[in-house]
């Protein structure tokens, strides 16, 4: 099955009870011989796989029964790796060694490379009025979604408006160097078409965290605006740094921000006028 651990997240994050969920999906057992070192989120959807027979039916259960606002669904239910191809052309199997490998990635791909998609997934991207790629890690987590067939052609077709949430810092072993357009090409090479809407954030990074970030081989991702400029696509910067150690979105001030965005949309769409 599918590694569940980035979707009890999501499942925690769309509860109303998000603090006392997540507390309980993401709890770690410190004893007995099999359950030792497994969250109980893990076990949990595992167990729901093998009553329901199926991964993707797990999930659909999942949302029932934790009466979240809003849904999760996994692009695939199939097990799928990752192949990241390196710019020296170094091929790596797997998401947890990619960053052991040092230098930045130039593309990722899918074995198996045409997985079935779930078909709650394109659904939801035919009727969107906004799909929010980002922010996260480039090539193993916000590019792999969008290479199943199936979820790709939706994009493609979609008259969805399509924001590319960039970084704020690189990662060492994944994005070296790169800047918002380094980014945002990555996206368009995979992707096949390039995002309406590219969000920056535009708070600097104290030196206390760049310094951290220095440490481990990460910077600042560049704006690079007028790079974004000459291929047409619109650059929005905001004020999105959050509070503490690590140089993160603030999810609450983002996630009010898309809102409106995706209200507005949904008014002009509804309206018959041109996005």
């Amino acid at each position: 099955m599918p590694p569940p651990g980035d979707l009890t997240d999501c499942l925690a994050a769309l509860s109303d009870n998000e603090l006392e969920v997540s507390r309980l999906l993401q709890y770690r057992f410190a004893r007995g011989e099999e359950l030792e070192g497994h969250t109980f989120g893990n076990l949990f959807i595992t167990t729901l796989t093998e009553v329901e027979g199926d991964f993707a039916q797990a999930i659909r259960a999942l949302n029932r029964l934790l009466n979240l606002s809003g849904a999760v669904y996994p692009v695939t239910g199939r097990p799928v790796t990752l192949l990241v191809t390196k710019a020296d052309g170094t091929v790596i199997r797997g998401e947890s060694r990619t960053r052991e490998c040092a230098g930045p990635a130039r593309s990722v791909a899918l074995e198996p490379d045409a997985p079935e998609a779930s078909p709650e997934v394109v659904e939801a991207l035919r009727r969107a009025d906004l799909v929010v790629l980002g922010p996260g890690s480039l090539f193993t987590s916000t590019l792999p979604p969008i290479l199943v067939p199936a979820v790709r052609e939706a994009l493609e077709s979609s008259t969805a408006q399509i924001v590319y949430v960039c970084n704020i810092m690189t990662e060492a072993g994944e994005t070296d160097a790169f800047d918002a357009y380094a980014h945002v090409d990555a996206l368009a090479r995979h992707l096949g078409r390039l995002p309406d809407l590219v969000v920056l954030n535009s708070t600097p990074v104290n030196e206390e965290r760049l310094e951290a970030y220095r440490a481990e081989g990460a910077s600042v991702v560049g704006p690079s605006l007028e790079r974004l400029r000459e291929v047409g696509v619109e650059a929005l910067r905001l004020p999105l740094l959050g509070a503490g150690p690590v140089a993160q979105h603030d999810s609450e001030r983002l996630a009010a921000w898309l809102v409106e965005l995706a209200r507005s949309r949904a008014v002009t769409r509804k309206a018959g006028l041109r996005p």
